[in-house]
């Protein structure tokens, strides 16, 4: 029997679900000896599909935008730790863009990591592009220009004569053609489906964040395509936004470390003393 997209999502939630006592434990008492970037990973991974749930299946377009508003905060703290989200490419920028949170949109827009940071100025690496995603949120246009010039003298052969005669994305978005971005959109970008399983039958990951940045830029493309969820594309942040988790919070402070206060807790429970 083969497994609808719904079935497969929700089996890709239980599996979370397994998952995250093991993971939350990790972040809490293990810290000294379980990356800390990995637990939070794990966390953005977890909303991320909660948010997907949310979307497809309960049709909450506000729950939608919460979780990955939740994701994006994680993967932003997870950037700051070991084993953290090293933005080699820029799926995690699309849920931020999806939550309608300007704030978490203007972190990512300004986001600066050491990788990210070693190649952004090389058209050959993966990182070059994320850093355009980010300069076409600033509306850096000057600095998108030379990066397209780059890309068509120095980058790639199947890009340089795309973005040599200014039929790219990003020559685009920069001259507002909502005609010509509509049309590459619709008929060649949403049809990519995404390498994440979590999105591969759901969204194209391309074809999402490319409409997103249209409408971020006053560009109301419309697409008709089942894998842009257009209904996310106007821009109507949520009233309120939720942390959820105290670890995110700036003022929280982690329980002491090690053995010792392992075992602390560990004779806590039994004797079941509570704080």
């Amino acid at each position: 029997m083969i497994m609808s997209r719904e079935r497969k999502l929700q089996a890709l939630l239980a599996a979370c679900e397994e998952s995250k006592d093991l993971y939350f434990n990790s972040l809490m008492y293990k810290r000294e000896r379980v990356p800390i970037g990995v637990g939070l990973c794990f966390f953005a991974k977890y909303a991320r599909t909660k948010a997907n749930v949310s979307y497809f299946i309960e049709k909450d377009i506000d729950s939608c935008k919460q979780f990955f508003y939740l994701t994006s905060q994680l993967i932003l703290a997870s950037s700051k730790e070991r084993e953290g989200e090293t933005f080699e490419v820029g799926t995690s920028f699309l849920g931020a863009l999806l939550s309608d949170n300007l704030e978490v949109i203007k972190k990512f827009s300004m986001l600066e990591t050491d990788e990210l940071l070693k190649e952004r100025n090389n058209p050959l690496r993966s990182r070059f592009h994320v850093h355009m995603i980010q300069l076409a949120l600033r509306g850096d246009d000057e600095a998108l220009l030379e990066k397209i010039g780059k890309i068509s003298k120095n980058g790639r052969r199947s890009d340089k004569e795309e973005y040599g005669s200014g039929s790219d994305f990003y020559s685009l978005l920069i001259k507002r053609d909502k005609d010509a971005l509509e049309n590459l959109i619709q008929n060649k970008h949403a049809y990519i489906k995404s390498s994440e399983p979590l999105d591969e039958e759901f969204m194209s990951y391309l074809g999402a964040l490319e409409t997103k940045l249209c409408w971020l830029r006053d560009i109301p493309v419309k697409i008709n395509h089942p894998l842009i969820p257009m209904d996310l594309m106007p821009i109507r942040p949520l009233d309120q936004y939720d942390d959820v988790y105290d670890f995110l919070k700036p003022e929280w402070v982690p329980p002491k470390q090690g053995m010792l206060a392992d075992a602390a807790r560990w004779i806590k429970d039994k004797v079941g003393i509570r704080k």
